[in-house]
């Protein structure tokens, strides 16, 4: 039997450093003081290098600091190795300059995902996530005022002379499900795939359905059979 492969898009090595998220005044202080590492995201797609295996393109020194005060939208990872991680969602002329500057590209994670070092891909996603609530959380869903950028990009805000409310990144409840028959597993796969590209079945938990439910609902579609009761933990409905 072959070695578990490891889940890529796991072990995130950062510190989430909450304490530096709640200090208003952090990003002066540590912009002059800390070491920094960028982690840029254009149109949802990461840096890159390599083809295979793939490594995760972070931007480090002077450039890294050019970077967190001329790009709109950063927000703090974590720390590790005594270095800040930064998100910067950069705009096409900077990406086009970034990826020749370190002979890299921007890649989707779904195309290389399983090519990644544990721990790096994990960065990326976090980066990835992070980048899509700042771009779809731009004005504020009661008042329509333009959202403001607070916890060091963790969380947004409505103006204090507006409605004041809150966003925050939403984390979205899903399952994966492997459906097995004596030692064969049942993959699925979409018609706009790459070639030999598959997956287990999966889908997002609805409002008032447990995790249970939704891997029934979620299987008999794709099986086309019958479903045996499934193993797993129990939960309260969403």
């Amino acid at each position: 039997m072959s070695a578990r492969r490891p889940n890529f898009l796991t072990g995130n090595p950062l510190d989430r450093r909450d304490d530096l998220r709640q200090d208003e005044d952090a990003f002066d202080r540590v912009l002059a003081e800390a070491s920094h590492r960028i982690v840029p995201v254009r149109h949802a797609e990461n840096l890159v290098q390599g083809e295979d295996p793939v490594h995760a393109t972070f931007v480090g020194g002077e450039r890294a600091r050019e970077l967190l005060t001329d790009v709109p939208t950063v927000a703090l990872l974590g720390e590790a190795d005594e270095s800040l991680y930064w998100l910067a969602d950069v705009d096409e002329d900077t990406g086009a300059r970034l990826e020749l500057d370190h002979g890299a590209r921007f890649a989707s994670l779904r195309s290389v995902s399983a090519l990644l070092a544990p721990g790096a891909g994990a960065i990326l996603v976090q980066a990835r996530a992070l980048s899509h609530f700042h771009r779809t959380h731009r004005y504020c869903g009661r008042c329509g005022n333009a959202l403001v950028s607070r916890g060091l990009g963790s969380w947004r805000r409505c103006p204090e002379n507006a409605c004041r409310h809150m966003a925050f990144p939403r984390t979205d409840p899903a399952i994966i499900v492997r459906l097995a028959h004596d030692v064969r597993c049942l993959l699925v796969r979409q018609p706009g795939w790459r070639p030999r590209q598959f997956a287990t079945v999966a889908g997002f938990v609805e409002p008032g359905e447990s995790l249970r439910s939704r891997r029934r609902s979620a299987s008999t579609p794709c099986a086309c059979t019958t479903i045996r009761p499934s193993r797993g933990p129990s939960r309260a409905p969403s």
